[in-house]
């Protein structure tokens, strides 16, 4: 009884966790190039809506910045990526784009107290 409870309870949350998490799809997502205040590689910026094909409601967008950056809505510190870790993020964006998969952004503490930045992202599959 006492498993079978737990099997009940470990489903349910994870029901509530995959509904909860991922419910963002890349409408936008553009690579641009290096910007002194943004990073020493560049900076990829990112549009979300709540349905894929950039359908549903407008639910944000994030700033992903290269090593280096002081501009307010950049992640600061250890979340700025290198050169080869921004490209991956952005290949990695616009095949969510593509194929329509879901994602959840997390931000951190941005440089200067800025909004808006973020540190990495999570890619659902269905």
């Amino acid at each position: 009884m006492q498993t079978a409870l737990k099997i009940i309870l470990g489903l349910l949350l994870f029901t509530l966790l995959s509904v909860a998490w991922g419910n963002d799809y890349v409408c936008r997502v553009a690579y641009n190039p290096s910007t002194p205040t943004v990073g020493n590689y560049g900076y990829i910026t990112m549009y979300k809506h709540t349905q894929p094909d950039c359908g549903g409601e407008y639910s944000g967008s994030h700033i992903f910045c290269s090593k280096g950056a002081t501009y307010g809505p950049c992640a600061a510190g250890s979340y700025q990526y290198s050169e080869r870790g921004l490209l991956a993020l952005y290949e990695s964006l616009r095949g969510a784009l593509e194929n329509n998969t879901r994602i959840d952004v997390q931000g951190v503490g941005c440089v200067n107290g800025g909004y808006g930045c973020g540190a990495y992202v999570y890619f659902y599959g269905d």
